[in-house]
């Protein structure tokens, strides 16, 4: 597996990582050619060197790993009807 640097030419979530404009970032190059077709990355070492030399951006390793793990479901709200669902027949008319 080969890994290119790029340049973020906009704020991109990769394969659930966010990126933000003018970041360094390494990626597996199966993933470039669509992001720099795309106009998402710019892979050449002008536009790298740019990033790090110019602005001081440092080289982050793209890891699936680093995705932030989704939320976890929100609890069930307590009911505010006192008694309500006691009775199973209660709201049946003509039970």
């Amino acid at each position: 597996m080969s890994v290119k640097k790029v340049r973020m030419l906009m704020r991109h979530e990769i394969e659930g990582v966010e990126y933000p404009v003018n970041a360094v970032v390494a990626l597996d190059e199966s993933l470039v050619k669509s992001l720099v077709k795309e106009g998402i990355v710019d892979s050449s070492k002008a536009a790298v060197d740019y990033c790090i030399n110019e602005l001081g951006a440092r080289v982050i390793e793209h890891s699936v790993e680093d995705a932030a793990s989704p939320a976890p479901p929100a609890p069930l709200a307590p009911s505010t009807d006192a008694g309500a669902g006691d009775d199973p027949a209660q709201g049946q008319i003509g039970v």
